[in-house]
């Protein structure tokens, strides 16, 4: 089974949040075309809750798709099993991984190396970061594995 993931940057700009959604929905879409049927969702607000909402959507016309979300971070899995809006995406999925390096708990490094063995496919949004920034940002960290696995990368510029 083709495995795509789904990540990004959380903080948006409100005026770029309908532009994400589209090429969101276009990007799932087509590496659904392409052969993907288990999508791999961070749940992180933004480009990961987006993400997991356009999966459901498709898994209600299309059953053999799944969802897996896929947790990096133990604070953030607390938030998502806390919020309202995002529990029922929750539990629709088929599997809920904890990849959370429980020694660190803020390091997403055993997490997001999880999601990128487990793909072929990384559909991320991208906001560019000042260089400090970057060095600490954990979506440039799963960008960087999947540059290293040499994953197809479709790359979402907000």
């Amino acid at each position: 089974m083709k495995t795509c993931c789904i990540a990004g940057h959380q903080d948006i700009p409100r005026n770029k949040t309908e532009f994400v959604k589209k090429r969101l929905r276009e990007e799932i879409e087509q590496a659904v075309e392409d052969g993907y049927h288990h999508f791999i969702s961070t749940f992180t607000d933004g480009a990961g809750l987006y993400g997991a909402e356009i999966v459901t959507d498709i898994i209600s016309r299309n059953p053999a798709i799944t969802l897996e979300a896929a947790f990096v971070d133990i604070a953030h899995a607390r938030r998502v099993l806390e919020d309202h809006q995002a529990l029922p995406l929750l539990l629709i999925c088929n599997i809920i991984g904890n990849h959370t390096d429980l020694e660190n708990p803020g390091d997403t490094l055993r997490g997001n190396r999880f999601i990128a063995n487990q793909s072929g496919r990384l559909i991320v949004v991208y906001q560019d970061r000042e260089q400090g920034e970057v060095n600490n940002d954990s979506t440039v960290q799963l960008m960087r594995f999947a540059h290293v696995l040499e994953l197809e990368e479709r790359i979402i510029e907000v």
